[in-house]
């Protein structure tokens, strides 16, 4: 085989490396420098996440040949999966609290409420004072803990004691009686059921962190691609060559987008919104990078956005829904506990009140600029890419609050196009348009298409385990990938906590997935949340790597040819260095 038919081969094996083999090789948790006992610990976490893959894996295997253990094989669930699943429950409730014990105040207070929130539903089976033991008397324990190690650092044991306190919890809500005799199992199958359905907003943040991961691997195989495949093309395709596929691309994309959106019932609505959302965009670029020069000039990488997103997709996430996670957290909690002690009402009137509050639209915009100022922080601090990112992602969140933007949908798709063939039109008409920029625009309609098809880049099999395969896919990447905040360590959050906290949260996201699987909860889908993650999170990632590199082609003042050695790849002369930017 010739060099010229490998050139192929050897582009596809470096494009999948760089956008599957790298960031695991790279953001794995790493094992060095742990204190005694946290690997046991992570080992049995471990072996828990492949048990909840087996259990969403497995499901429609489980549910055929295992004897149900409810009234039909439409209802209740296989007789071993109340079992699995409290294990694995009081597994991953066990790693978040222990982790929190040395984790950032917000931490402690928001995991103390998830375990209060567990522990009451364990014992909702209960009744009168047993109930009262059984929930709040581990939990005050757990208060205890966290008052008495305030100050301490990570100890083995501490996971120790914390499993015990939800083992009783567990072991208590077996000996009430309620509706949970329906399914065949007792009250303890009753118990896990409501825990899992109270609980299943805790997983919700990863949700769209699994979203995002679709978006973040179009990212990725568009522009390694591109990267890649320029680079064995240079010397072998012209420049007119070149030019010809990207005016062809441009057309054929015009056609296409133009044509599906004109077929569709036209609105206002769809042309306004992912209008604004565009010229926002590019304005909160140009706006939040000339505050970024003021202070630190140089230019945005654009091949390190996709970790950009992710310094800033959990916060974002956790403020977007902090209205269902205080609902679960503190409302139902002060709910189930007035009913036996009135005086503790206006407490819940009041709770429920600031959820309706943080659930309306003035928390939301509210939240949104904050996001757009927070990026303005971030660069005058100097973090390029993270900065314009963050502001682009609450430029998303505003116009869905108020507009119901979906980037991709509407006519958001026809006028990303238009722009660029305008873009290719300055750059004719200014005689700028040399083979860099032509390689430059390529990407930006490659861009455009990931926006477009992100579905394409990760869901070709959507049988596995149900309806769709890529919020599984995307859970999984999470825990493969998610030593980015558990390797690090500070003084405020150490790194046992971290990797405490990290394996305890995708385990509890994967077990809430396996377990909707095995039980055909259909309340219990994490779908939707991993569509916004898709579209609030990855496509201002696509979007702003697009306005990156379009904003670097046209802010060039000359042309610029490529190196002799070919050292001037598309992604760095396209993101703004073809002016010898640093």
């Amino acid at each position: 085989m010739t060099a010229r038919w490998k050139a192929p081969f050897r582009v596809a094996g470096n494009v999948l490396s760089k956008v599957y083999v790298e960031p695991i090789r790279t953001d794995r948790i790493r094992t060095a420098g742990w204190p005694a006992g946290l690997l046991i610990i992570a080992v049995l976490a471990t072996v828990g996440y492949a048990a909840a893959v087996a259990l969403a894996i497995g499901a429609p295997w489980l549910r055929h040949w295992l004897p149900m253990a409810g009234t039909s094989d439409t209802a209740g669930m296989p007789v071993l999966v109340p079992t699995v699943t409290a294990a694995l429950l009081c597994l991953a409730a066990a790693l978040g609290q222990t982790g929190a014990l040395h984790a950032p105040v917000p931490l402690r207070i928001l995991v103390l409420l998830a375990s209060l929130a567990i522990m009451i539903e364990l014992g909702a089976t209960l009744d009168g004072v047993v109930q009262l033991l059984l929930t709040v008397g581990p939990w005050l324990v757990l208060v205890i803990m966290q008052v008495i190690r305030w100050r301490a650092g990570y100890r083995w044991w501490e996971y120790v004691v914390v499993v015990i306190m939800y083992a009783i919890a567990l072991l208590g809500s077996a000996q009430g009686t309620s509706r949970g005799a329906a399914y065949g199992g007792g009250s303890s199958v009753d118990a896990i059921d409501l825990t899992m359905e109270e609980i299943t907003i805790m997983a919700a943040p990863l949700a769209m962190l699994a979203g995002y991961a679709i978006a973040q691997w179009a990212f990725g195989l568009v522009l390694w691609t591109a990267e890649y495949g320029f680079q064995a093309a240079r010397r072998t395709i012209p420049t007119p060559v070149l030019l010809i596929i990207l005016v062809g691309l441009i057309i054929w994309r015009l056609i296409a987008e133009w044509h599906t959106f004109l077929a569709l019932a036209f609105t206002l609505r769809l042309i306004i919104f992912p209008g604004i959302m565009i010229i926002g965009s590019i304005g909160c670029w140009l706006v939040v990078d000339r505050i970024a020069d003021r202070r630190h000039p140089g230019d945005t990488g654009v091949e390190h956005l996709g970790d950009d997103v992710r310094m800033v997709a959990l916060p974002a996430a956790v403020g977007l829904l902090a209205s269902s996670i205080f609902d679960s957290l503190v409302v139902v909690p002060l709910r189930n506990f007035a009913s036996v002690a009135p005086a503790l009402h206006p407490a819940a009137t009041t709770a429920a009140a600031v959820s309706d509050w943080l659930g309306g639209d003035a928390y939301g915009i509210g939240f949104s600029i904050a996001l757009i100022l927070w990026g303005g922080w971030l660069a005058w601090r100097g973090s390029r890419g993270r900065a314009e990112i963050t502001a682009t992602i609450g430029l998303a969140f505003l116009l869905t609050r108020i507009g119901q933007l979906a980037i991709g949908g509407g006519g958001f798709n026809p006028l990303l196009v238009t722009s660029a063939a305008a873009l290719l039109i300055v750059l004719l008409v200014t005689r700028r348009l040399d083979r860099a920029r032509i390689e430059g625009m390529i990407i930006v309609i490659g861009f455009a298409l990931a926006i477009s098809g992100r579905q394409f880049f990760a869901d070709p099999v959507s049988s596995i385990i149900g309806g769709s395969i890529t919020l599984f896919l995307g859970l999984v990447w999470q825990f493969l990938t998610s030593g980015g905040i558990a390797n690090d360590d500070t003084r405020g959050w150490p790194r046992p906590s971290r990797v405490l906290m990290v394996l305890g949260f995708n385990l509890l996201a994967m077990l809430v997935v396996g377990y909707a699987r095995v039980t055909d909860e259909t309340g219990l889908t994490l779908d939707r949340l991993q569509d916004y993650g898709n579209n609030l999170l990855g496509g201002p990632l696509i979007l702003g790597a697009a306005i990156a590199i379009a904003l670097g082609l046209f802010r060039s003042t000359r042309p610029v040819a490529a190196a002799p050695d070919d050292s001037r790849t598309p992604v760095s002369v396209s993101a703004g260095r073809t002016d010898g930017g640093t």
